[in-house]
């Protein structure tokens, strides 16, 4: 137990508070909520990982990588998931990928406010009610699919309690250090809805096989989310090739691809998929993977660490983009051939740099609307042309990819969920990847300092230290701090003060050279107490660096 040694003052973000532990001796025998919450880990752990995960969910995650690996007409047999994988597959074969633009071509130059990124305090500011309302849209869903419609009110509330967020329906997921997505894609594919609806309880291994310790309480979920996106996305030297030879079979085409990357950073920083030798039905899983990310940031537990491309995120939500969104993703490309076609002379220009008598619907010998070679551009359309042509370039060599990962994204959370709970794309891009920025106050005035073992004078000295270093690092340095503590990267859409447990920091006992520990799953830090601020400074880097293994880019 805790008990306040000191308050802070209202809405002064100079305080923090400071807690004194009781001494062993006067602490209670058994607290029960305690008690009850490490019972039932432990009880999810055992059940996920060494009961239903080898004797149930084993065999079919392997079949549904063995289904998305290689032709089906190889399988040994065909079960129910590699059935509706198959069909999946087929279906997002069948529809390729057409983003939505404005039904006024004007609306695509000239973008509403509706179809342009608000401001992020704004979004901010209705971000705690857009996030309940979608958590409990999601688990009215899952209820209804496993037909528990008189039981939603029930699970609404118990969904909402900090105790019961460690389901036992969550999916097990056996995770391979350096391989993340593709040990986990298997999983991911062969899980149901409802499953994946309910979570995802991770389990690290090493390359050679061996588990790691430590029950997922939520840190290990939010290690996994955070290394597996970081894990798809490309060098910045180099260049995706536009045209990967497949076969027919989106489910076929399968050799050493493992680790090639998926995304792509924009000019924006922002991530958006690029084509790869990949089966097509690992997009699935991919789109799946993001999925299961929004469930568990729609309670606030996860932010993936780099954020989506606003075209990307109009796509998952529905919205049509503009010329806003070319700009923002490629301002070369938006300069060269949007922008100066629309001045006065600009397609007279444009056909001359192109070496055309005349501009038409035709881009690389194919055409942006049907007859298009037949059409000319002339001021009249050219607002219309430009719109096909932007089309067409942010879309037209990854539609494939693009239908497969929306199909897995959205058999997880329906476009219409999304647009019931009036989740614009900026909110969606906020909830997935979070706050962008790290304010220090913010942070200190939702954390708690513990004394631990030391004086509250000895924790007061460490919390004026602590922040005031956080205050002069950047915030890639700041990032690495929360990273290391809380397992993410990027604070989650929640901000400080809706993390749960709240960020907390224990001064101990001093212990010769030892470095500073964290305990994801608790958002705590353990720092012995240290002579000198100079000396902090040092162990906490060396601590925050060599136990992430590398640091981190904050985006």
């Amino acid at each position: 137990m805790k008990r306040s040694a000191e308050e802070p003052a209202e809405g002064s973000p100079s305080k923090v508070r400071i807690c004194a532990r009781r001494p062993h001796d006067e602490r209670p025998t058994f607290d029960v909520i305690e008690g009850l919450q490490s019972c039932k880990r432990g009880l999810a752990y055992v059940w996920l990982h060494y009961v239903y995960e080898p004797l149930f969910f084993r065999r079919r995650a392997e079949e549904a990588r063995a289904c998305a690996e290689q032709s089906p007409r190889k399988l040994a047999s065909r079960t129910r998931s590699t059935l509706e994988l198959e069909e999946a597959v087929d279906i997002a074969d069948e529809e390729p990928f057409v983003a939505r633009l404005p039904s006024n071509p004007r609306l695509f130059v000239e973008p509403c406010d509706q179809h342009v990124r608000p401001d992020v305090c704004e979004v901010q500011r209705t971000m705690p009610q857009r996030r309940e309302s979608l958590r409990d849209s999601l688990e009215e869903w899952r209820a209804s699919l496993l037909g528990l419609n008189e039981r939603v009110g029930l699970l609404r509330r118990l969904r909402t309690q900090t105790w019961s967020r460690h389901f036992f329906s969550r999916v097990p997921l056996h995770v391979r250090r350096g391989s993340e997505f593709d040990s986990a894609a298997g999983a991911l594919l062969a899980a149901t809805t409802p499953e994946l609806l309910s979570g995802v309880h991770v389990c690290f291994y090493s390359a050679d096989r061996v588990a790691e310790l430590g029950v997922d309480s939520g840190g290990l979920t939010r290690e996994f989310f955070d290394l597996a996106i970081r894990g798809l996305v490309a060098p910045s030297d180099r260049t995706p090739s536009k045209n990967v030879v497949r076969q027919d079979s989106g489910l076929s085409n399968r050799d050493s691809s493992d680790g090639e990357p998926m995304f792509r950073e924009q000019a924006d920083r922002a991530l958006m998929l690029i084509p790869s030798s990949r089966p097509r039905a690992m997009y699935m899983a991919l789109g799946r993977l993001v999925a299961a990310a929004l469930v568990h940031a729609s309670r606030g537990d996860v932010a993936l660490p780099m954020m989506l491309n606003d075209c990307l995120l109009k796509y998952m939500v529905g919205q049509p983009v503009t010329a806003a969104d070319v700009r923002r993703r490629d301002p070369i490309y938006f300069k060269n051939r949007i922008e100066s076609l629309l001045h006065p002379g600009g397609i007279e220009e444009m056909a001359e740099i192109l070496g055309v008598d005349r501009l038409t619907f035709e881009e690389e010998g194919n055409e942006l609307v049907p007859n298009g070679k037949q059409i000319g551009v002339t001021p009249d359309n050219v607002e219309r042309y430009v719109g096909c042509l932007s089309e067409a370039y942010i879309c037209g060599g990854v539609r494939s990819e693009l239908s497969h990962f929306l199909s897995g994204f959205h058999c997880i959370v329906p476009k219409e969920i999304l647009n019931r709970c009036s989740i614009t794309f900026a909110d969606l891009g906020m909830l997935l990847s979070g706050v962008p920025q790290l304010d220090v106050n913010e942070w200190q005035q939702h954390s708690v300092f513990v004394a631990a073992g030391v004086s509250k004078h000895v924790a007061q000295l460490h919390s004026e230290w602590f922040w005031s270093l956080l205050t002069e690092w950047p915030q890639s340095e700041r990032a690495a701090v929360l990273a290391f503590v809380t397992g993410c990267s990027r604070l989650p859409a929640v901000g400080f003060s809706g993390l749960d447990p709240h960020f907390t920091v224990e001064v101990v006992q001093s212990q010769g050279d030892a470095l500073p520990t964290a305990h994801t799953c608790k958002n705590s830090l353990s720092i012995p107490a240290y002579p000198s601020q100079a000396v902090l400074k040092s162990k906490l880097e060396l601590a925050v660096h060599e136990g992430t293994g590398s640091g981190f880019d904050f985006r």
